[in-house]
């Protein structure tokens, strides 16, 4: 087994669910990317949210935020939504599953 394939291991994925994310069409929502960076020692991509934002500054993040009307669904959130932030193209992403979804009370 490689060393991403061990890495990869380590989340419980499941497979892209159209499902899942055609429900939370009519809610409010969002979505995160965990860029998983392929090297010889897999690491993930966090970022630090600017100082000067009202709401978590200065806070380690994952790229992502909320789902705008023109998303398909929540895997085009969070790919729209690395890209903005930290400039990983969509295309060059290869989504290997999703973490189960998390609802906020």
């Amino acid at each position: 087994m490689t060393p991403i394939d061990t890495f990869i291991n380590r989340f419980q994925l499941t497979l892209p669910d159209d499902k899942v994310n055609q429900s939370l069409h009519t809610q409010k929502s969002a979505a995160v990317l965990l860029p998983i960076i392929n090297k010889p020692n897999p690491t993930l991509l966090l970022t630090e949210r600017a100082s000067t934002l009202r709401s978590h500054a200065g806070q380690v993040a994952l790229p992502g935020g909320k789902r705008d009307p023109e998303d398909s669904n929540l895997i085009a959130t969070a790919l729209r939504e690395a890209h903005e932030e930290v400039a990983i193209p969509p295309n060059a992403v290869s989504v290997i599953g999703q973490l189960a979804p998390f609802a906020k009370f």
